[in-house]
């Protein structure tokens, strides 16, 4: 009997593991949502998921008027209702992609941090280095003033927020050389505190931009770091390696699971275990080279966990999803992994060329 019930115990626990591996669509089509776009960030807090910026890119710089085009535009979504709502703060940052992001719970705020706007043919360059919180409750942005010297511009910085203290990590500079420096930031007094600058040190990660960089919610103890591009720009060129940080003992471990390559740009999610989602594969065989001043366009539709008691990393099968994917935002409210934007990619012949295909509907994945 009692082998019996443990073997109907792991049944339904297979079951039950099965049944939530699946993508739920939280919009659809004929709901007003936010226009095509990627590289923007995805904030939430309690209820309200927030959006803000990224850019609708050009391919092709060959095709005349062809450029980039960004947004500055703020949205809500309404995880009780599943409405979107565009917003209309007063003040704003100004439009821009590619900027680091994460909640401040104590704020009741998203925060975003850097970013930058280009055009297509890499030519003309604004980078940000300013910080600005919003809030649902007032539907305001505010400048968060820093009272001294820190990074500086970045782009495809990393942030995480453990109560009022900000940690920076790495991006790339008005100069296009990539960082693996650690700051940081008190949102409260507005003061920054350099805690290892560039250095060529094996114990710690190596420079990179656009990587995923996840704070351990709810215990706040740990950030997890993993894969990114780095300079030389554009070259496609991406870290494979995975990260912990603690910020207790100002330490980074190396995870050494086996994880098989990839993802720049992708989303991720920190929650008793580490899950990575999505992304571009850097895989020159497969990859779609366009007309373009970056590396090739390989995105996909993988999901990854990596179980810290075994060392190692599994790739899940879930379903419902929206399919291959890159650049897009991702927030974790609750305990659901909340993904919207992006794009995946179809090549011309010979992998070459080809176009987006943009995707507008929010999915979301109970972790």
């Amino acid at each position: 009997m009692s082998k019996l019930f443990l073997t109907l115990c792991i049944l339904f626990s297979v079951a039950l593991a099965a049944k939530t591996l699946r993508w739920n669509k939280e919009t659809d089509a004929s709901q007003v949502r936010p226009s095509e776009r990627s590289a923007g960030i995805l904030g939430g807090v309690d209820k309200t998921l927030v959006l803000f910026g990224g850019f609708f890119e050009c391919f092709d710089v060959s095709t005349p008027g062809c450029e980039h085009t960004y947004f500055g535009d703020t949205w809500e979504f309404d995880t009780q209702t599943g409405l979107w709502t565009e917003t209309t703060p007063a003040l704003s940052p100004e439009a821009r992609a590619f900027m680091a992001t994460d909640n401040w719970e104590e704020d009741d705020s998203v925060v975003i941090f850097g970013g930058i706007r280009y055009n297509a043919a890499v030519t003309v360059r604004q980078f940000y280095g300013d910080i600005w919180a919003y809030s649902p409750d007032t539907n305001t942005w505010r400048l968060v003033p820093q009272n001294n010297v820190g990074p500086g511009p970045r782009m495809g910085a990393g942030i995480a927020i453990d109560g009022n203290t900000m940690y920076v990590f790495g991006g790339i500079d008005p100069t296009f050389q990539s960082h693996n420096d650690l700051w940081s930031f008190d949102l409260t007094t507005g003061l920054w505190t350099l805690i290892t600058p560039d250095n060529t040190n094996p114990a710690l990660p190596d420079d990179r931009y656009i990587f995923t960089f996840e704070i351990n919610r709810p215990r706040s103890d740990t950030i997890f770091l993993h894969g990114g591009n780095f300079s030389p720009a554009g070259s496609g060129e991406q870290r494979q390696d995975s990260w912990e940080y603690n910020i207790q003992t100002n330490t980074w471990t190396e995870i050494t699971g086996d994880f098989p390559g990839r993802i720049h740009n992708g989303a991720g999610a920190r929650n008793k275990e580490f899950y990575l989602v999505f992304g571009d594969v850097n895989d020159d065989a497969n990859e779609c080279r366009t007309n373009q001043a970056s590396g090739g366009q390989n995105p996909v539709d993988e999901v990854w966990r990596y179980a810290a008691n075994k060392d190692t990393w599994e790739q899940l099968t879930v379903t419902g999803g929206p399919g291959d994917l890159k650049r897009v935002a991702s927030t974790v409210l609750g305990n659901k992994l909340y993904v919207w934007g992006g794009y995946d990619f179809v090549c011309g012949e010979d992998n070459l060329g080809g176009f987006a295909v943009y995707q507008r509907d929010l999915y979301s994945l109970k972790l």
